[in-house]
């Protein structure tokens, strides 16, 4: 038979109180393992002290011992969590004591015969093998059951995500139909007579249409935005920026429909002038999406503000307002893809269509920031996003 540990350095611990049994065990050890280091312990105490100082592929058992016999070495080691190929050798064969061994655990009962000697190296082997055939059984089944997991989760997320992608196509289709139907109608009643362009009611009718063609246009926008930061195709042109300057853009566009709504949009910076490397354009579209949605859930008579500040290397921009806020266990997955999420006010029901927010998170973070809300319902929301400041 090969011997396929000849020349692998093993570490075999020999448990032996019988001097003359120890000295022609390790010599015949010696010759059909030269490469092992072997070491012998006379007691169990011993033996313990050896385990706990350094790993071992083998251990070799006498049963009797001065101090515990060889199956309750086993199984105290059993009890460590020592997984070591044991093997148990006795003076007397007992066929009982064999299979109590082999139950607890031992890879191999071997009596001291006139043979035994001569066995033993077949004996190492074998259970050398079986230890190590045992260990990857239990790594691949370990592996199978991570992997399951791994599958059950996914299709879990992807449940989820069916689910989600359902009501946001839902919620889309209504965000269509909404506008389409109001266009409709405008101009139902522009084209039978019902009102005329030119009187008051005609141009409230026509700025009504014209107020909806200019939100399908958005939602349109939106939707391809979003494509193309999927499919990762969305260009940024980066420039110097003052981003005072930009904030102060937005508030002069957004400040007439918060004005309308009865609520007052002011911007409080601090003493520094921060520029940033940006595509203008892009933050432009954040800060938009953060004020607008700020004044789609401010109730009249409340506030929104912007604040801005740069510290070190970073500026901080925040959105606060006085509105309806957001419950505390939806802020961790509003900016998830397809999220939605209800803002309960007394009275009414709003809904976004999570689009805006999906969007504003993939171009803060392609402009190396970082973007989160804070909120509790009832309490006011602020949306919070930071970009590295100076030029790249």
């Amino acid at each position: 038979m090969i011997n396929l540990y000849r020349s692998i350095a093993l570490q075999i611990l020999m448990i032996e109180d019988n001097k003359d049994h120890a000295f022609l065990t390790l010599k015949m050890l010696e010759r059909s393992f030269p490469a092992a280091r072997i070491e012998i312990a006379e007691t169990a105490a011993q033996a313990f002290e050896k385990v706990s100082a350094q790993p071992w592929d083998i251990i070799l058992s006498d049963y009797n011992l001065p101090d515990k016999d060889g199956l309750s070495i086993l199984k105290e080691l059993k009890e460590r969590n020592c997984d070591i190929p044991f093997v148990i050798m006795t003076g007397a064969g007992d066929e009982k004591l064999a299979v109590e061994a082999m139950q607890a655990g031992a890879y191999n009962y071997l009596v001291k015969d006139e043979v035994y000697l001569s066995t033993l190296p077949r004996v190492i082997q074998d259970a050398m093998v079986k230890h190590a055939d045992r260990k990857e059984r239990e790594r691949l089944q370990q592996e199978i059951r991570e992997k399951n997991f791994a599958l059950e989760r996914a299709n879990e997320e992807l449940k989820k995500l069916d689910q989600l992608k359902s009501e946001f196509i839902a919620s889309v289709s209504h965000e269509f139909r909404t506008p389409l139907n109001s266009i409709r109608e405008s101009i139902a009643l522009i084209s039978e007579g019902v009102v005329k362009l030119g009187d008051k009611q005609g141009d409230r009718v026509f700025e009504i249409a014209k107020n909806n063609v200019n939100r399908l246009a958005l939602l349109i926008d939106d939707l391809l935005d979003f494509a193309k930061l999927e499919a990762g195709r969305m260009r940024m042109d980066k420039q110097q920026y003052d981003m005072l300057l930009i904030i102060q853009e937005v508030i002069d566009s957004m400040k007439g429909l918060a004005e309308k709504k009865g609520i007052k949009l002011v911007c409080q910076p601090d003493s520094s002038r921060p520029f940033i490397h940006a595509d203008k354009s892009r933050l432009v579209q954040v800060l938009m999406n953060l004020v607008d949605n700020a004044i789609k859930f401010t109730p009249p008579g409340g506030s929104i503000t912007v604040h801005m500040a740069a510290k070190g290397s970073q500026v901080k921009v925040a959105v606060e307002d006085t509105g309806v806020g957001i419950p505390s266990d939806h802020l961790v997955k509003i900016f998830d893809k397809f999220e939605q999420v209800r803002y309960h006010h007394p009275g009414t029901e709003i809904r976004g269509t999570g689009l805006g927010l999906a969007i504003s998170k993939q171009i803060v973070e392609l402009h190396g920031g970082q973007i989160w809300a804070e909120s509790e319902a009832g309490k006011g929301s602020k949306f919070v996003f930071t970009l590295p400041t100076g030029s790249v």
